[in-house]
């Protein structure tokens, strides 16, 4: 019975990871997975939202940046992605940051709140 529900349990899991083609952009919020062809993103943690809220006049813009994981044929690779204009690489892919939302505001805003949209490019 025990094995039965193991089974049971991994099939759940595995079917909530959303499958999306190369090259077309998608959201993906934190502790989210994402598979993209040889390679899943999983969104780790917020780890800084600096941007100047929408109703504030700011002399910078800011920036906003993600722990990632991206898992490319079953190896691991670590790292970071953020706003403006960062690229993520592993193995012959690309991960570029297209956005995020919610836009900043004056108050904190929960990392369950957070989306970003990426987009996975192969190099070759």
């Amino acid at each position: 019975m025990r094995f039965a529900t193991n089974i049971v349990v991994a099939l759940l899991v595995a079917g909530c990871v959303r499958a999306v083609a190369l090259e077309r952009p998608f959201s993906v919020g934190v502790g989210e997975t994402v598979r993209v062809g040889p390679v899943s993103v999983l969104l780790t943690e917020i780890l800084e939202d600096s941007r100047c809220p929408a109703d504030v006049q700011c002399l910078w813009a800011g920036r906003v940046r993600f722990a990632l994981a991206a898992s490319v044929r079953g190896e691991r690779f670590d790292g970071e992605i953020g706003l403006p204009g960062e690229t993520f690489a592993a193995e012959g892919y690309t991960v570029d940051l297209l956005g995020v939302e919610p836009d900043r505001a004056v108050q904190g805003i929960p990392s369950v709140r957070y989306s970003a949209r990426l987009v996975v490019r192969s190099v070759d």
